[in-house]
């Protein structure tokens, strides 16, 4: 884990058929801030698990934010959150894994 934290805005824009991002309040965007750099396990899950980028990206951010949801979140977010706390923290440990030496 790297020591200084790093803050992260994520947003979550629908696209129209057109291909065009939605018009007016239709996006969401939160802070999150983390002591992993997310732009290194993005790298780091696309090559291990060869996941294509969008998918490696889900992957990251999904499992970045429930980590911190585990650690940080409120006693009834991680209430919610047991019965996949076990099962969470094994996925976490074996993606975030170091690389075996080559």
């Amino acid at each position: 884990m790297d020591n200084a934290s790093r803050r992260y805005r994520i947003t979550v824009t629908p696209v129209e058929s057109d291909g065009l991002p939605c018009f007016h309040r239709c996006s969401l965007e939160f802070d999150h801030t983390s002591a992993h750099d997310l732009m290194r396990r993005v790298e780091s899950t696309t090559t291990r698990h060869a996941l294509p980028g969008n998918e490696s990206t889900s992957v990251v951010v999904g499992l970045s934010l429930l980590e911190l949801l585990l650690e940080r979140g409120s006693p009834e977010t991680r209430q919610l959150l047991t019965p996949l706390a076990a099962g969470l923290r094994q996925q976490l440990e074996t993606t975030w894994a170091p690389s075996p030496a080559g």
